[in-house]
C-alpha cells in the first residue's frame, strides 16, 4: 500500500512539473503584451506654447488608435464634398467610444478652430529614432514644425492636407517630409528607444503647410 501511495505521488509530481513550467513560460509573454509604453501627448496653444502630458498606454490601445486614424483618413479621402461639419462628424463618430486614449484625442480635436484661411492636417507615421535626446519624427518651434517619416514602406504611413479646408486635398503616402508654419493642434509621440521604431500622430491647422513624398532611394 505504501508503495502504491508513493507511486501515485510520483506520477502527480511528474504531471504538475510540466504544467508549472508552461505557466511560468507564458506569464512573461502575457506581461510583455500588456505592458505599458510611454507616450507624450502635446498640445500647441494659440500663443505657441506647448502643454505636455506623459501617458502610459498599452500596445493594444496604440494599435487601436493607429487603426482608427487610418479609417478616418480613408473616409476623408472618399468624400467628394468635404466641409467642416462632415470632417467633424467623421472624427467624432470613429473616436467616440469608451477607449480612454480616443477620448483624450477627441477632446483635443473639439478645441480646434477650423477656418478657411488655415490648412487642416491629419497625419500618422513611423520612423527610426536616431536621436538620444529628442524624437525626430516631429519637430516644432514657435514659428514652424517639421515632420519626417522614414519607415521601410511596409507600414502605411499617411498624411492628408486640406488647403484651404476641403477645397484642395493633398495626400502623402509612405516615406515623406513636410513643413508647416504656425501649427495649432496636438501630436502624440511614442518612442521605444534609440534606433528603434517611433510613432507620431498629429492633427491640427497651419497657416502654411506642404510636404513631399520621398522615393525609396532617398
Amino acid at each position: 500500500m505504501k508503495r502504491k501511495i508513493i507511486a501515485i505521488w510520483i506520477i502527480l509530481l511528474l504531471i504538475a512539473i510540466p504544467i508549472n513550467i508552461a505557466g511560468a513560460s507564458e506569464t512573461p509573454e502575457k506581461e510583455e503584451k500588456n505592458s505599458a509604453i510611454l507616450a507624450e501627448l502635446v498640445t500647441v496653444a494659440s500663443d505657441g506654447s506647448l502643454i505636455t502630458k506623459n501617458l502610459q498606454i498599452s500596445e493594444e490601445n496604440l494599435a487601436e488608435l493607429e487603426s482608427a486614424i487610418s479609417i478616418i483618413m480613408d473616409q476623408i479621402q472618399s468624400k467628394n464634398n468635404l466641409d467642416e461639419n462632415v470632417l467633424r462628424n467623421i472624427i467624432e463618430k470613429i473616436l467616440g467610444n469608451d477607449n480612454p486614449l480616443f477620448g483624450r484625442i477627441l477632446r483635443l480635436f473639439r478645441t480646434l478652430k477650423l477656418t478657411r484661411n488655415r490648412g487642416f492636417v491629419i497625419s500618422s507615421g513611423h520612423g527610426r529614432d536616431y536621436s538620444l535626446l529628442k524624437r525626430i519624427s516631429f519637430k516644432i518651434s514657435k514659428k514652424a514644425a517639421i515632420w519626417h517619416y522614414n519607415s521601410n514602406g511596409i507600414i502605411n504611413d499617411r498624411t492628408i492636407i486640406l488647403k484651404p479646408l476641403a477645397l484642395n486635398m493633398k495626400i502623402l503616402n509612405g516615406r515623406q517630409f513636410g513643413v508647416m508654419t504656425r501649427f495649432l493642434g496636438f501630436y502624440l509621440s511614442v518612442s521605444r528607444g534609440f534606433l528603434k521604431e517611433s510613432y507620431t500622430m498629429f492633427m491640427g491647422t497651419a497657416r502654411h503647410i506642404n510636404g513631399i513624398q520621398l522615393s525609396a532611394d532617398n
